[in-house]
């Protein structure tokens, strides 16, 4: 559903410095650590072990390797090597760092011997050489049931340890491990993120969303009740100019032409929606359109245009003839800077109307006007917005930029799936035009 490579350049425009910051901050760690961390490193000694020169001879020899590699880790040898290099540890601890490693086709027995200081681990490979070769001088060779040595084997120091390795912590390493685990980290916690909150942030998510054309975006800020509510001195040119481009896109995607009435409808409370339907019924007046806004459950009209409850508006609009429908009184007020647009507002919230009630309303208000604008709840809070969208000739869904969660609009498109057919696309509010 929707296109992956948009998701996740989404997702990477929205956490890249988390993730930047995340790994550099734990190579940075790692590097620390490494730094401090006691070292540990290895030498290796290696030995031949050597039998008379008949050929038949080796044979047997090279089965008893694995054991001489086994006697390097043995208390004697241990013991040896601990005199021989004047060190103050145990036998069981060295003998955790000590290990011998045989090779039957050559007859050598590498000896590695592992230490914090990189000379006293020379040393102790060395002295664990010198210590298996004197082992094996003054002791007979191990039992090998059915093996015929004639000869006890010799064992000779043909490589001395010179040099010792560091093993760990290898700082390189630390790096890049602390790096990749700094990213991972972060790529977790913005995926943890993004799903408890998934909230839509621009175009790209309207678009992976799919199966919802995005009809434009229009910024988020409040139009500005008072005298100079049209005065272009006032507003911004770029945001009318947006909502000229919406009012474009939404006759483009209404087959060509102009809807009579127009449903504005919100994901979510909050989500803009009262913004979007009075910026685009001022913007459209200030064309010469005559239309007509209209909200029938909601008060968000009302508090805008600063209506009492009497149904008096201070320097904004004037009271004009009600309308009467099936015992409903419909107020109605224009704006007194003579912008041919009537606002129409319920004195009580009517009844639940009917698909033909709500059509007959609909006509009734379209009847002066080229465009009506209904304004109406998210479908999850209000069952009437089912009906209006059903009723109209259109209808938009309203999306508020880093507020609409994605289950919100899935759930709002679920609400409208009846009047699909008349949905034409969403808007995002907040975004950049």
């Amino acid at each position: 559903m929707g296109n992956p490579s948009i998701r996740l350049a989404s997702f990477l425009r929205g956490w890249w410095a988390l993730m930047a910051l995340a790994a550099a901050g734990a190579a940075l760690a790692a590097y620390v650590y490494g730094s401090r961390a006691t070292p540990t490193y290895e030498a290796n000694a290696e030995v031949l072990v050597e039998v008379g020169p008949a050929p038949e001879a080796a044979s047997p020899v090279a089965e008893l390797l694995p054991t001489y590699a086994e006697i390097v880790r043995s208390t004697p040898v241990l013991a040896y090597a601990l005199r021989a290099t004047q060190s103050q540890g145990s036998v069981d601890e060295l003998r955790e760092n000590v290990r011998g490693e045989s090779d039957r086709n050559t007859r050598l027995i590498t000896i590695r011997a592992d230490d914090s200081d990189r000379t006293r681990a020379i040393a102790l490979a060395n002295a664990l050489a010198a210590g298996l070769r004197w082992y094996v001088s003054v002791t007979r060779a191990p039992p090998n049931p059915g093996a015929d040595v004639t000869r006890p084997p010799r064992v000779q120091v043909v490589d001395r340890a010179t040099s010792a390795v560091r093993l760990r912590p290898l700082s390189p390493l630390l790096l890049e491990f602390g790096a990749f685990a700094g990213l991972f980290g972060a790529v977790a916690f913005a995926l943890v993120a993004e799903a408890r909150s998934a909230k839509l942030t621009d175009e790209d998510d309207l678009i992976e969303i799919g199966g919802l054309p995005v009809l434009g975006s229009v910024n988020g800020a409040g139009p500005r009740a008072g005298p100079s509510l049209l005065d272009p001195t006032r507003s911004s040119l770029e945001e009318a100019a947006s909502y000229r481009r919406l009012a474009t896109r939404i006759s483009v995607a209404n087959r060509e032409e102009v809807p009579r009435s127009l449903v504005v409808v919100g994901a979510e409370r909050s989500e803009g929606s009262c913004t979007v339907g009075v910026k685009l019924a001022l913007v459209l007046a200030q064309d010469g359109q005559r239309v007509v806004l209209a909200d029938f459950e909601g008060d968000r009209i009302r508090r805008f245009f600063r209506i009492d409850e009497r149904g008096g508006g201070k320097q904004v609009v004037s009271r004009a003839k009600a309308l009467k429908y099936r015992g409903t009184t419909l107020d109605c007020f224009t704006l007194r800077s003579g912008a041919p647009l009537v606002l129409v507002l319920p004195r009580l919230v009517p009844p639940g109307l009917s698909h033909e009630e709500a059509e007959e309303l609909v006509t009734l208000l379209s009847l002066d006007a080229d465009l009506l604008i209904i304004h109406a709840l998210p479908p999850s809070h209000s069952r009437s917005t089912l009906t209006w969208a059903r009723a109209a000739s259109a209808t938009v869904l309203v999306v508020r930029a880093g507020h609409t969660k994605r289950a919100a609009l899935d759930e709002a498109r679920e609400g409208l799936e009846p009047a699909r057919s008349k949905l034409l696309g969403a808007v995002l509010h907040g975004g950049r035009p």
